[in-house]
């Protein structure tokens, strides 16, 4: 290991093409950077060394057998301890180590407290493996704060893509809390993964900043191998009188939160998507017709279904026509939160008088503000849930959460018990039920 002040570090940092100059010198890039104690405070050793050196006739003079002695064992000492077994582990097991030291995460911080950057400063020959081992360097969350280090921190996030060599990446996008006038531009970095080519290799994207509808799809449109996406704010402005439809053909997750979902669903083909989680800030019933619309012009088959609202608006009969959709047929998972849950959608999902029953492979369902009559939920439960002492099957509900309203429903908490004591897993949020108990 050899020797380097704090400067020299820095230096030899930026001579790798610039990369993660900006950690050392943003104080505050990450909050717990104070908490440990920085390499400037932590000197590494002093290096052996073994430059020939000639005796002056003094130092000779000096020299008895004995001195003589004590200095071989500790030239012999200090060569042994320079073949250290750290330094003679196999490339592959170091592989494994450095792997091992990357933080829990699905989107890699650039942090210098965590793997990979803490490996690069043992030793060059640990950065130089660190630095050459693709598996480390594909996922990156992206985390701007401060414009000033807007160039610098695009610059640093290309070095660390480009040891990523030619793999699938991961990447994930938040603009940490700063002034408004000090906060990064999202078009830049909407650009930075676009134009540049990494989206053309993303697997995996989480972008927390606000979108326009038309940067939402633009991103979507450079996506040939994406498939799982979550966007937390998209919002629509203004509305092609033609619009364009945008093909994701291996999306298979969606996951949006948005005030305009019709406009935007309107505008998309996903043949693979398998999961679709969207969260409506201003629901209106033409979600669910632009839902159908997405579904069929899709012709995808759906295993997760979550639509959660804002506004507390009331699920009708237009939910009757969604779950008879072909798309749902393999359906799984079924989560409808903030919603008053009518009588109709109830006896939708309850035993049918056709020959078909909908969603025939549910097996987790989650209902908020059952407003249905007492009873409805109990019958439309009996027909989903396994009876008393028989193993669930296919079709059966495997897990279930449900709200109730005010209104009485004694029947209903009857049947929740009666699951509950079958061991099905139930979660219920009861309001006030006058005179009932619930296991």
């Amino acid at each position: 290991m050899s020797q380097m002040s704090s400067s020299s570090m820095a230096s030899m940092l930026r001579d790798l093409g610039g990369a993660f100059h900006w950690l050392e010198e943003e104080e505050d890039f990450h909050e717990s950077d104070q908490l440990e104690p920085s390499p400037e405070s932590c000197p590494l050793p002093a290096p052996l060394s073994f430059e020939p050196r000639t005796t002056s006739a003094a130092e000779a003079e000096q020299i008895t057998p004995t001195n003589s002695v004590l200095r071989s064992r500790d030239i012999a000492f200090s060569l042994k301890s320079t073949d250290s077994p750290i330094q003679r582990l196999p490339v592959e097991l170091l592989h494994e180590i450095f792997l091992a030291c990357l933080p829990p995460l699905k989107y890699t911080p650039a942090s210098r407290k965590s793997g990979p950057l803490i490996v690069t400063w043992v030793c060059k020959s640990w950065r130089d493996i660190a630095l050459s081992l693709t598996k480390l360097w594909f996922s990156l969350a992206l985390e701007p704060r401060h414009d000033v280090f807007h160039c610098a921190y695009l610059s640093d996030a290309r070095f660390w893509l480009a040891r990523a060599g030619r793999r699938k990446l991961s990447l994930s996008l938040q603009i940490r809390n700063a002034a408004e006038s000090k906060r990064p531009s999202t078009q830049d970095y909407t650009t930075f993964l676009t134009v540049e080519g990494y989206m053309q290799r993303c697997t995996s994207l989480e972008l927390n900043v606000s979108l326009t509808s038309e940067q939402f799809l633009h991103i979507l449109g450079y996506s040939f191998v994406l498939t799982e996406a979550k966007f937390s704010d998209v919002y629509v402005v203004g509305r092609d009188s033609e619009p364009s439809l945008v093909e994701v053909e291996n999306l298979a997750v969606l996951q949006i939160t948005t005030a305009s979902v019709g406009p935007i669903f309107q505008r998309l083909i996903l043949p693979q998507l398998r999961q679709l989680i969207f969260s409506d800030r201003a629901s209106n019933p033409v979600s669910w017709i632009e839902s159908i619309s997405l579904l069929g012009r899709s012709n995808c088959r759906l295993e997760k279904f979550s639509y959660t609202t804002q506004s507390g608006s009331v699920v009708g009969g237009a939910i009757t026509e969604f779950l008879q959709h072909r798309a749902l047929d393999d359906l799984q998972c079924l989560v409808l939160h903030d919603f008053f849950i009518s009588q109709h959608a109830i006896e939708a999902l309850g035993p049918s008088t056709s020959r078909r029953q909908l969603l025939p492979n549910l097996t987790e369902l989650g209902l908020s503000t059952c407003c249905s009559p007492d009873g409805e939920l109990a019958v439309m439960l009996a027909s989903r849930c396994p009876s008393p002492g028989t193993a669930p099957s296919k079709g059966h509900l495997k897990s279930l959460e449900v709200a109730l309203d005010l209104g009485p429903h004694a029947a209903d908490i009857a049947a929740l018990n009666a699951l509950i004591l079958g061991g099905l897993p139930v979660n219920v949020d009861v309001q006030d039920q006058p005179d009932t108990d619930l296991f």
